[in-house]
């Protein structure tokens, strides 16, 4: 089910910074485009939940990536822009 879809500045910018990052698009990237263009400090924590509540309204999937062994053998998961999201 859909939740509404209201959504404040900051879900704005990384909703658009994912589509922006296309088919690259996971958290440390996220944060990595909006740090330096918001010349702001950012968690990372509070990018993924962002992204996460995004995927809840159903303006965005996400998908897991290969794992890699510079990580440790943990998977990314990468988030998409959906119809309704854009």
């Amino acid at each position: 089910m859909m939740k509404s879809t209201s959504f404040g500045e900051f879900d704005e910018l990384v909703l658009l910074t994912i589509a922006l990052l296309y088919n690259d698009a996971y958290c440390v990237a996220a944060m990595e485009e909006l740090s330096p263009r918001l010349k702001l400090p950012m968690s990372l924590g509070a990018v993924y939940r962002t992204m996460q509540r995004l995927e809840e309204k159903a303006l965005e999937i996400s998908r897991f990536g290969k794992a890699t062994a510079e990580r440790g053998g943990r998977r990314k998961r990468f988030f998409t822009v959906t119809t309704i999201g854009e």
